[in-house]
């Protein structure tokens, strides 16, 4: 047995001289308390010596060196790009560490209507504007415009989004309209406001809404209708029909 740790040991003592501790370690820590077996096991105890950021397109490294012995290595830092998966309208497949394009932007199918890719709208605002034409009377008026003009998706699905802005002027000297109200058509794909005011004081004033008309590729006439409920008022008003963008990148 003695023989045996005494071969053990002079093999763990060459492997440490030679710096492998891995491999030495154990050997001492099996021998227990033979010689100095206990003091001659090593573990390092490292600390960054220096290092070489990297891009993505050049490795970096960091060299570790060990307080107690000196030992050394150095471990690379292997990066590379990070590209995104898709190109879209506005942006092409790009790395989002660097900023590399690997391939350009797809570009709008159109820049005239809506782009059957990503649905940003180029079409212009629709505006109608009209008066109360006050007759002495207490009646409910409707007047309907055609929005045959906005583009219709040729996708199954796709939705193209428009805000409806509606906006009232009482004239001074007259009382204020009750109320109004704005429909989009054809059903089941329209959103109905309702807005009412109720203002006796004679003074001129400015109300506006908004609200949100959502066009899908269907083969039915669009038309908005607004309707006001007159009650001896004299206002005008103007609607506005425009695109709406939010969240799409143009």
């Amino acid at each position: 047995k003695s023989k045996y740790m005494e071969s053990a040991y002079q093999i763990a003592v060459e492997l440490r001289d030679n710096k492998d501790y891995d491999s030495a370690n154990p050997i001492f820590e099996a021998l227990g308390n033979y010689k100095d077996s206990a003091k001659l096991t090593h573990y390092h105890d490292y600390k960054v010596k220096d290092y070489k950021i990297g891009s993505c397109t050049e490795d970096g490294w960091v060299l570790y060196h060990c307080t107690e012995c000196g030992y050394e290595y150095k471990s690379i830092e292997s990066n590379g790009h990070s590209f995104t998966e898709n190109a879209t309208c506005t942006e092409g497949i790009y790395c989002t560490k660097c900023g590399y394009e690997k391939s350009p932007a797809l570009g709008h199918t159109t820049e005239t209507g809506a782009c059957e890719r990503c649905g940003y709208n180029f079409t212009e605002p629709l505006v109608f504007k009209g008066t109360s034409n006050y007759n002495g009377s207490t009646e409910t008026r409707s007047r309907k415009y055609d929005l045959s003009s906005l583009p219709i998706p040729t996708s199954s699905g796709k939705t193209y989004y428009y805000t409806v802005t509606v906006k009232v002027e009482v004239k001074k000297g007259s009382k204020a309209i009750y109320g109004w109200s704005v429909s989009l058509g054809p059903a089941g794909r329209f959103e109905e406001g309702h807005y009412s005011i109720a203002d006796d004081s004679g003074e001129s004033g400015t109300f506006e809404n908004r609200i949100l008309y959502y066009h899908r590729d269907e083969d039915e006439k669009n038309y908005l209708q607004f309707s006001t409920f007159d009650r001896g008022r004299v206002y005008s008003y103007e609607i506005t029909v425009a695109p709406d963008n939010t969240g799409i990148k143009r």
